[in-house]
Order: C-alpha cells, then sequence, then structure tokens
C-alpha cells in the first residue's frame, strides 16, 4: 500500500516538473543607433533608434536540444 501511494507521488512530481515551464514567453528586440529621425525613449529611461530585428517565443521551453529518448522493453 505504501509502495502504492510513493509511486503515485512519483509519477505526479514528474508530470508536475514536466509542466512547470508552460508559460514562457520571450522577447527579443535588437535596436539601431538612435538619431535624429529616429529617437525613441523607453519606458525604462533609455533612448533606442528603429527595430532592427525582433523575435518572440511563446510556449514551453525545449530543454532536450531537440534529443528524443527512446525505451526498449524486451526488444519491442
Amino acid at each position: 500500500m505504501k509502495i502504492v501511494r510513493f509511486t503515485t507521488a512519483a509519477m505526479g512530481a514528474v508530470v508536475l516538473g514536466m509542466t512547470a515551464g508552460c508559460a514562457q514567453n520571450i522577447v527579443y528586440r535588437e535596436f539601431y543607433e538612435p538619431n535624429e529621425k529616429t529617437s525613441l525613449k523607453r519606458d525604462d529611461g533609455t533612448t533606442v533608434g528603429a527595430v532592427k530585428a525582433e523575435a518572440t517565443k511563446n510556449g514551453a521551453p525545449n530543454w532536450s536540444d531537440n534529443k528524443t529518448l527512446s525505451i526498449s522493453v524486451l526488444g519491442l
């Protein structure tokens, strides 16, 4: 009976760990140097130029670096 509870708790911890990072939101922006025509003052007080590059990623992080795991039981 104790083994069943331990196994259930362990499986729950694994599922919780796998879904913990699902709310990832990464925004990357690179700016040109500011000049007279394109000068924007940000909320944090810095002045930047026009946006040079922008990338946004939403969703779960890919910690595996696109690696896969295969488990074989009895050669199946």
